[in-house]
């Protein structure tokens, strides 16, 4: 573009230019916000899905702690090994993600209100485009191939507890071999705790799956994959919790929340007609 030489058209063609980044900017900064969203999102469904978790573990325990259910349970101790390898696997992303928060912040090696800003009202990360501190951590320092193995480890350590359970006790609870066999081979290939270890191969520029995953990503963005990492962890824990509950004869549900249920026979009333209704007790 040839510059002008009339002064007011020189000034137009700047504001212009300045009107465009600072466009770009906001741009930036909603997409920014919409990836804080998407990690809120990611640990509201882990917190509602460890609330189901907890209740059908508390109903699976009464129910094995009836002598009808003596031969089922072997299974309350391999729900606790599950449950505490998902705990353990969350802790150390949890520790990851205050790491980043921390190094792309305040740096005083805690997460702490010195971490974060306010953007378009909403609390963020002071540090949420930082792209330097994610690849530096993740990339350079290996803990992203370190979180790699930590994905695989906690996803063996489950479907070996599922396995053993299984091999040890399988006639027992009345499966024949056949069954076993593919009860446990449907757990490993279905779990949603999984690392895509092809995908990155095909890139030609990317060294390791960490490489391809995190490299120059702003920390909003890399917050809501570990934070979905966790999420599929959770989801795995209560496939399993819940596969191990039904071989016990089903979960057991407590309903303690109780509303009406009001059906009407017709959707409108004429002025002197009587209104009919089907009403019932509703419980979740």
């Amino acid at each position: 573009m040839s510059i002008p030489k009339e002064p007011r058209q020189l000034m137009i063609n700047l504001m212009y230019l300045v009107l465009t980044a600072l466009l770009a900017l906001n741009v930036s900064a909603e997409v920014m916000n919409a990836f804080i969203t998407l990690d809120e999102g990611n640990q509201a469904s882990i917190s509602t899905v460890n609330s189901q978790l907890d209740q059908t573990v508390k109903g699976l325990k009464s129910l094995l702690s009836d002598d009808s259910k003596a031969k089922y349970r072997s299974i309350e101790p391999a729900v606790d090994k599950v449950r505490a390898d998902v705990s353990a696997f969350s802790a150390y992303v949890d520790k990851l993600r205050d790491r980043l928060l921390d190094a792309a912040g305040n740096k005083n090696n805690q997460v702490d209100e010195g971490d974060y800003t306010t953007s378009y009202g909403k609390t963020v990360p002071k540090g949420q485009k930082n792209k330097d501190i994610t690849t530096h951590i993740l990339v350079n320092e290996g803990v992203g191939e370190e979180l790699k193995a930590e994905i695989l480890k906690a996803k063996q350590g489950m479907v070996d507890t599922y396995t053993k359970l299984l091999q040890e006790n399988g006639e027992a609870f009345g499966l024949r071999k056949e069954e076993i066999d593919n009860r446990v081979q449907n757990i490993a290939n279905n779990l949603p705790l999984k690392v895509d270890d092809e995908t990155w191969k095909k890139s030609k520029d990317k060294k390791s799956w960490a490489d391809f995953k995190f490299r120059q990503m702003p920390l909003a963005a890399v917050l809501p994959l570990l934070s979905q990492m966790q999420a599929d962890a959770k989801s795995s824990e209560a496939a399993l919790v819940n596969n191990m509950a039904e071989l016990a004869g089903g979960r057991v549900v407590e309903f303690d929340a109780f509303f009406p249920v009001v059906s009407a026979k017709k959707s409108y009333v004429i002025v002197g007609e009587p209104f009919e209704a089907e009403i019932s007790v509703g419980t979740y």
